[in-house]
């Protein structure tokens, strides 16, 4: 038994903390008042930090582009790396937005012309996502409105590069261009990270990208493994009782939990491998406007390829 107010050691704090939760804790250790005494307050649920109004009816879009669908992805060990990712998207865009499978968006017909689109999932050089560029301009195509005028954001790794020799030609065949270069809509801007990105509302702009260079990944990699197994498995103790839960219910909690589990370790993460990154003050974002000169090049560059 601890009694208020006394020292007490780890070992009891965490007997405490195992049996009776952190507000037994909390209240064990609070130094004794005169007065009189308080009910306990209740536990404090999880809450986003003020968000940009929905303006009433709006639905925005967040889009699956990864390999597996959603529910699948964020029941795995790391599943948390898509579901903050899905938080960043609902900070930006607001909470009433929907989230759909690439293969159901060309049927959705709620987003407004001023509205963005967020693509989620794990990247690849060259792809949106790991889907490729063909496959996510038909389906977004469909569900633009006539006169749609926001943007579409990759929150992917790599979607503003390719496996090309050249700087110029990284960014002409990246999953971002190609996709800009496709939609039928014109000016519409599509975004997405020149590089490996690490993304985190703690980061300033909420992303951090890795230098260009295989020995920059190397080490980052590295450093990620050391701790990445904590997260793990704090994520795979929270969702194995959502087993019959849908994984992203109408509230949105999965994500937010996702953003407060990884948190420390991106704020440690990021102070160990600070001379690998970009400088944070560098925009690494790549952004395109689709029916510009510089997507007609891209058409016209793999017109060319496809004749030869």
């Amino acid at each position: 038994m601890v009694e208020r107010g006394r020292p007490v050691g780890a070992a009891a704090v965490l007997a405490l903390q195992r049996s009776a939760g952190n507000r037994a804790v909390c209240e064990a250790l609070r130094p004794r008042t005169a007065g009189v005494a308080r009910a306990p307050k209740p536990e404090p649920k999880p809450q986003r930090p003020r968000l940009r109004s929905s303006r009433g009816s709006l639905q925005r879009l967040i889009v699956n582009v990864g390999h597996d669908m959603l529910d699948t992805e964020l029941r795995k060990d790391n599943g948390w790396i898509i579901a903050k990712d899905i938080e960043i998207a609902l900070r930006d865009g607001g909470v009433t937005q929907q989230v759909r499978e690439l293969a159901l968006v060309s049927a959705y017909k709620g987003l407004k012309r001023d509205e963005n689109i967020y693509l989620v999932g794990h990247g690849a050089p060259g792809f949106v996502g790991v889907k490729d560029a063909e496959e996510v301009a038909a389906a977004l195509g469909l569900a633009l409105p006539e006169d749609y005028a926001g943007k579409i954001k990759s929150l992917s790794c790599s979607t503003g590069t390719a496996p090309m020799p050249t700087e110029k030609e990284q960014r002409y065949w990246s999953g971002v261009a190609e996709l800009a270069a496709l939609l039928e809509r014109v000016s519409v801007p599509v975004e997405g990270a020149y590089g490996i990105a690490l993304n985190h509302p703690a980061f300033q702009g909420a992303k951090r990208t890795v230098k260009p260079g295989a020995d920059n990944w190397d080490k980052v990699l590295a450093e990620i493994v050391k701790t990445q197994k904590y997260v793990d498995a704090a994520w795979k103790n929270y969702v194995a009782p959502l087993a019959k839960q849908p994984m992203l219910e109408p509230f949105m909690t999965i994500p937010l939990m996702a953003e407060m589990l990884s948190r420390p370790f991106y704020v440690d993460l990021e102070r160990r491998i600070e001379p690998y990154l970009v400088d944070k003050t560098e925009d690494t974002t790549i952004a395109v406007s689709s029916g510009t000169g510089f997507s007609s090049i891209i058409l016209d560059l793999h017109e060319a390829s496809f004749k030869a």
